[in-house]
């Protein structure tokens, strides 16, 4: 996924932007995360009720009130 643009306006709660609907959890989820104060994109490994996660996390803070541009990817076997 890419081209997706978001305007965060305040950091204190989690915001998913774009996500992949699963039986027991997402496939995938671009969000930002109020614990991490970062962009997160999540990976869940498999679509069992608690799977591992694989995740990526932005090095930088976000900027509050910013259009910013967010691009995920993950190359499936």
């Amino acid at each position: 996924m890419s081209g997706f643009f978001n305007r965060l306006t305040k950091n204190d709660v989690n915001y998913t932007v774009l996500s992949q609907a699963g039986v027991n959890a997402s496939g995938f989820q671009l969000y930002y995360s109020s614990s991490y104060k970062a962009w997160i994109f999540n990976r869940h490994q498999t679509a069992v009720v608690n799977p591992a996660i694989t995740r990526s996390i932005g090095v930088r803070p976000p900027v509050l009130n910013a259009w910013t541009h967010l691009a995920g990817v993950h190359d499936a076997p």
